[in-house]
């Protein structure tokens, strides 16, 4: 059974069982808000304030670079979003934990907010911009750095590994890019894109680190701290019937991974461990660098 067949993947129904706080329920939510509003309240002050674009900056509303982010006009551009985001946000979020999770998720929505209308600046013609797709962008990318060979399934029929899909949007948003400028806005948004992608990659190669120097420091302060009871490969803190009976022959690694993000899951962050945390991170640094 491959990475992608697993319940925190998106298998086991689309609410997740988890305790308390869920930043990615509250991101959909707000999005969702802001497509009624959309539907219900004056166009043009919609237009004001979940807009961003050249003008909207020069004329100081600032806070369209978060807000468009939130922002959609169309049911399906929602849905697609939405649904991307959820199944990949659980496992950054079992990785980094929540206060990560969305710090990064806002940093890249500004970033990539930003980047759209800056186009107008080099040359392009660019029309205003809004949708959460630059943020998503930026999820899908570090997910694919954490865990590159893991199977996505393309619109649930075409199997390819994480790593595959990234390349390929980013080649055709680059290329979406280069068309623009010669045959003007596509309505797709190819340089919030590439600019959450891009924010994927500072932020796992070159702030990531640094975070964890500093997470390094932390845990040997804890160090002397009692330990909840970790989770092994050989057991399982819920019903055999949830087991694949072929992963015996699979990598440790490999059963360990899918037991502590099952076990986020179904029981939320709290139940992890510390200890638990520090090998989810470990074998996540491990997929990343390519080592087994």
């Amino acid at each position: 059974m491959g990475i992608e067949d697993r319940d925190y993947m998106g298998g086991g129904g689309f609410a997740p069982r988890v305790r308390g706080y869920d930043p990615v329920w509250v991101i959909i939510g707000i999005n969702v808000l802001v497509f009624i509003l959309w539907q219900v309240a004056d166009g043009r002050f919609m237009r004001l304030n979940f807009l961003v674009s050249r003008e909207s900056l020069e004329a100081g509303r600032v806070w369209t670079l978060l807000t468009a982010a939130f922002s959609h006009k169309s049911l399906f551009h929602l849905l697609v979003n939405m649904l991307v985001l959820f199944g990949f946000a659980q496992a950054l979020r079992a990785r980094w934990g929540d206060r990560r999770f969305v710090r990064f998720y806002l940093a890249a929505a500004v970033f990539s907010s930003a980047c759209q209308p800056l186009t107008a600046y080099l040359g392009w013609a660019a029309n205003p911009a809004l949708g959460a797709s630059g943020a998503v962008c930026g999820v899908v990318a570090c997910f694919a750095i954490y865990y590159p060979k893991a199977t996505i399934l393309l619109w649930g029929l075409i199997p390819m590994p994480a790593w595959f899909l990234v390349a390929a949007l980013c080649a055709y948003d680059l290329y979406g890019l280069i068309e623009t400028r010669r045959s003007g806005p596509s309505g797709i948004g190819h340089a919030a894109h590439l600019a959450g992608a891009c924010a994927a990659a500072v932020f796992v190669y070159f702030i990531e680190p640094r975070l964890g120097a500093a997470g390094s420091r932390r845990r040997a302060r804890r160090a002397r701290e009692p330990r909840g009871r970790v989770l092994r490969p050989d057991e399982s803190t819920w019903g055999r019937s949830d087991v694949d009976h072929g992963d015996a022959a699979r990598d440790p690694d490999d059963q360990l991974l899918d037991m502590l993000l099952t076990k986020v899951q179904k029981g939320g962050l709290d139940s992890l461990s510390s200890e638990e945390r520090h090998l989810l991170e470990r074998i996540s640094e491990k997929r990343r660098s390519g080592r087994r």
